[in-house]
């Protein structure tokens, strides 16, 4: 092999791109019209990119037509350039496929960029599981970009395998990875992921975002297990313009900061669009984050996501939310989700679910032209703070509106300085939304579920209580006196009423 073409200076003198061409000797190609000329095992291209490194220049290595079959030892890391495909239609690299060996291809490192590229991926002989090991068949580092590129899988089935098309593992929140305008093609998808940017730590000290956008995902084949997601990211990040067909979740942000209180990146969900194509379903997009201080997630977005088709298998323990968000120990100033819609026979589980724990609030939130046949739910795990303030719901399509605590029918309203308003659109019936609040507006075309006043002769006792229907808020009218009593608390012979 050969190489040619670059002046020698120290790295960092001059930062001007230069250009390294890889030729495959296989498609024809000679060292006329190549500084380097690969046999086809992907050795020349590693070559380029160590002459590249060497060089101490910002390079481009440029790939010419042609497949190149890598084994694990012609595997590179970009180490300061760019490795530019001339047309990811014509230039394929073959991830390894050995006994014991990870599929690994390339990595890219922090302010390199790999384009215009298929990756061929199939089943090693050996035994692999590219979600502990994090070599994926492209590996991101922090501040990497994978751009204009397709994955291809074509291998058969491996029980023992978990197979990480696109990823990133390293001890904190990935972070500045950009990757955008790919195609994954997944034929015996198993429980294969085509993006998954992970921390090997269970928690984060460091916030991190990314930019997933742009990104079509096909599975076909083998069913996939329950969890398996197209794209995750143990962190924050932008996913735009992502259309995901035959996966049971679509997208996954998951993150648990130990660190103190921070302020996350801001951050959204735009543009996607979720096809199950038959599976046993899950939540289109699931947002889970975990702060042990209370940090702050402000203006997050979540905006036209669609489900196309209704799942067909359904098991016991499946979770058909529509879209689920679960905070804990995270305050979401101006949480919209505007423009949702969610296709499922299972009207009980078809919903928009925010979840609170105790330590957490949501301030502000708006949800806006959601449709489901189900409920809409913002709920919270302890029913004596009040997480949820200034709801807004506007075009809301759904059977019920729940601001509550779901287990428990605990009202938990919007906060006694909160409101909430009911927009325009078919709502049908509002439940435990009209309580603990400075105002209510209903301008829906539903009914808004009010507190309901019992008239009686006796007075009220702790035994008029849940077991009668009674729910905190209720009035007691005892017309002998009269006395008018509120009910705070509905638990069974212990009913709590004061007169107001």
């Amino acid at each position: 092999m050969t190489f040619t073409g670059i002046p020698s200076q120290s790295r960092g003198v001059n930062t001007a791109a230069y250009k390294i061409t890889v030729g495959n000797a296989l498609n024809g190609d000679t060292s006329r019209n190549c500084n380097v000329l690969d046999p086809g095992d992907g050795s020349g291209v590693k070559l380029a990119v160590q002459q590249a490194y060497d060089s101490g220049l910002r390079t481009v290595v440029e790939v010419l037509e042609g497949t190149y079959t890598f084994t694990s030892a012609s595997a590179f890391t970009t180490q300061g350039c760019n490795v530019r495909g001339v047309d990811r239609a014509k230039v394929t690299f073959v991830c390894p496929s050995e006994t014991g060996k990870s599929q690994n291809v390339c990595t890219i490192s922090d302010g390199d960029t790999v384009s215009g590229i298929t990756f061929s991926m199939t089943t090693p002989t050996g035994t692999v599981d590219a979600g502990t090991t994090g070599y994926s068949a492209v590996n991101c580092l922090d501040g990497s970009t994978l751009e204009d590129f397709a994955v291809v899988f074509n291998g058969a089935t491996a029980a023992n395998a978990t197979f990480i098309c696109v990823g990133r593992y390293a001890s904190e929140s990935p972070n500045r990875i950009t990757i955008r305008r790919g195609t994954f093609t997944m034929a015996n998808r198993r429980d294969q992921c085509p993006i998954y940017l992970a921390s090997s730590s269970a928690t984060q000290a460091v916030p991190g975002t990314c930019t997933i956008e742009d990104i079509t995902i096909t599975g076909s084949g083998t069913a996939p297990s329950a969890d398996s997601t197209g794209i995750q990211v143990q962190g924050v990040a932008n996913v735009r313009r992502v259309s995901c067909q035959g996966f049971p979740k679509a997208v996954r942000l998951a993150a648990s900061y130990i660190a103190g209180a921070e302020t996350l990146p801001q951050c959204e969900i735009v543009d996607v669009t979720d096809d199950v194509n038959g599976l046993t379903r899950q939540s289109p997009i699931e947002v889970a984050i975990i702060s042990a201080v209370n940090s702050l997630l402000p203006n997050f977005t979540i905006r036209n996501v669609r489900r196309l088709s209704d799942a067909t298998a359904v098991g016991a323990n499946v979770s058909a939310y529509g879209l689920q968000i679960s905070l804990t120990g995270v305050t979401a100033p101006n949480l919209t989700v505007d423009g949702f819609a969610f296709r499922s026979t299972l009207t009980t589980k078809g919903f928009v679910r925010i979840s609170s724990a105790s330590d957490a609030v949501i301030d502000r939130a708006s949800l806006v032209n959601v449709k489901t046949p189900g409920t809409v739910q913002c709920v919270v795990a302890n029913p004596s703070v009040v997480p949820f303030t200034n709801l807004v719901f506007n075009g809301v399509n759904a059977n019920i509106i729940d601001v509550n605590n779901y287990a428990n029918d605990t009202s938990i309203g919007a906060g006694s300085a909160g409101s909430i308003t009911i927009g325009n659109g078919a709502l049908r019936t509002c439940i435990g939304a009209e309580m603990q609040c400075a105002t209510i507006t209903n301008n829906g075309t539903g009914t808004l579920v009010a507190p309901r006043t019992s008239v009686s002769t006796a007075a009220v006792t702790a035994n008029d209580d849940v077991t009668k229907g009674i729910r905190p808020g209720d009035y007691w009218l005892q017309t002998v006196g009269p006395v008018l009593s509120v009910c705070s608390n509905n638990t069974a012979t212990a009913a709590v009423w004061t007169a107001v």
